[in-house]
């Protein structure tokens, strides 16, 4: 039988560009390093503008790569492990399970574009796991 690691987790999500890089973000991991959790969820959110937006927006609460990827050198340098959960929100304030698109494949081309992490990205998390 083998063994599984439990995961244990927080979010940790980010409504305004620029919280995973800023200096008291060290703290806020290190405060739920200290609660035994294993993993922190970085969040960061996209927009479009109404439930029948197709096309995904980045906004001034839109993270950064950059400062993702400075949350997830955060994070590690803390024993965290890290979940990218990126989350697509609507600017008009509807519940995103709400979320019809008019066209389809835009949405999820846009969608697939917004989830693909960029190569800064990618080494960051590389280069942790090694």
């Amino acid at each position: 039988m083998t063994a599984t690691m439990p995961i244990q987790g927080v979010s940790f999500a980010s409504l305004h560009d620029g919280l995973y890089a800023r200096p008291g973000t060290t703290t806020q991991l290190h405060d739920i390093a200290a609660t035994k959790a294993n993993y922190v969820a970085i969040v960061p959110t996209h927009y479009v503008a109404n439930a029948q937006g197709s096309q995904i927006t980045s906004t001034i609460q839109t993270e950064s790569d950059s400062s993702v990827v400075a949350g997830i050198k955060a994070a590690h340098a803390q024993g965290l492990s890290v979940m990218l959960k990126p989350h697509i929100d609507l600017s008009d304030g509807t519940w995103r399970g709400n979320l019809q698109p008019t066209n389809v494949s835009e949405f999820f081309k846009e969608s697939t574009t917004r989830r693909s992490p960029p190569t800064t990205m990618s080494s960051c998390c590389r280069s942790a796991a090694s």
